[in-house]
């Protein structure tokens, strides 16, 4: 998924209309294309499910691949982070929520949670990967979006 960070870093850089906007209309562009990726992997898995003779698989993709989504919502700011250089606060950003996967992980590892343990500390990663990217951000969203600039910034992430 740091490929679409790498993109929207060079956006960011390159595209010339009003930043604000820019920003804004990311916002919105990211978690639009991680639902289609969701989308596209929901309707995989039955068929990784029989290619592997597993059926528990489906319902694993699944669930796993809200972590698309969700990683979508921090993208941005992880975006603005890396364009700012801002390189002290995208590695602390990551310190708890890589403790809270370790303690989830092994948690649900104890109590006997078996390949699900790895599902739920993935899922915990990333809801507090992207609570603590947008606290180190501080930024915040003036909903203000231009259909041109989607257009444009589709270009990068395709």
């Amino acid at each position: 998924m740091q490929f679409w960070t790498l993109s929207e870093v060079i956006a960011l850089i390159h595209i010339k209309n009003d930043y604000d906007t820019t920003v804004n209309t990311a916002l919105l562009i990211v978690p639009a294309v991680a639902l289609v990726f969701y989308a596209i992997s929901y309707h995989i898995a039955p068929v990784a499910a029989q290619f592997f003779h597993e059926e528990q698989i489906t319902v694993l993709i699944r669930v796993l691949s809200l972590t698309f989504v969700i990683w979508s919502f921090g993208s941005l700011p992880k975006a603005l982070l890396t364009k700012d250089l801002e390189f002290k606060k995208l590695v602390t950003h990551r310190i708890l929520p890589k403790i809270a996967y370790g303690v989830v992980a092994i948690v649900m590892a104890i109590k006997g949670f078996g390949v699900w343990r790895l599902v739920g500390g993935q899922l915990v990663f990333e809801v507090l990967n992207d609570i603590t990217v947008w606290y180190a951000q501080k930024w915040i969203s003036s909903l203000r979006i231009d259909s041109n600039i989607a257009i444009e910034l589709l270009n990068y992430v395709t």
